[in-house]
Formats: C-alpha cells, sequence, structure tokens
C-alpha cells in the first residue's frame, strides 16, 4: 500500500503507529522525496498541514498494548 500511497499528489504525511509498543513511524513529503522518522516515548508528532503537534505518548494514554506473539 505504501507505494500507492506515494503517488497520491495530496498526501502530505503518512502515519504508522504500532499496536505494541510507543512507536510512531512517520513518512512526511519533501518535494518530491519522503522524509522518514521513527518517533518513540514522549516525542512529539508533528502534523504540518493541520498545524498541530501531539505528543506521541498522549495517544496511547489508557491504551492496553498488544504483546507481540512469537510466531
Amino acid at each position: 500500500k505504501w507505494q500507492q500511497y506515494q503517488q497520491i499528489p495530496s498526501l502530505e504525511q503518512y502515519v504508522l503507529l504500532s499496536q505494541h509498543e510507543i512507536v510512531a513511524e512517520v513518512y512526511s513529503r519533501q518535494g518530491a522525496k519522503w522524509l522518514y522518522e521513527c518517533l518513540t516515548g514522549d516525542a512529539t508528532l508533528h502534523f504540518s498541514s493541520l498545524s498541530l503537534d501531539v505528543v506521541l505518548s498522549e495517544i496511547y494514554a489508557g491504551l492496553l498494548l498488544m504483546e507481540e506473539s512469537e510466531d
């Protein structure tokens, strides 16, 4: 899906949140390229198109994280 999302001209950011730990993978469009960031813990997630900053740990507050299975 990521390959397809990159082709959407209006898409500025793509954020993946882990269900196992407090981690966000953030892809941000920088002209014709994409910048990758991996945020953890109390890092601030910045949504430039929304002028919004959110502390990552606040997104996860009150949630139970799923244990990763060892398959």
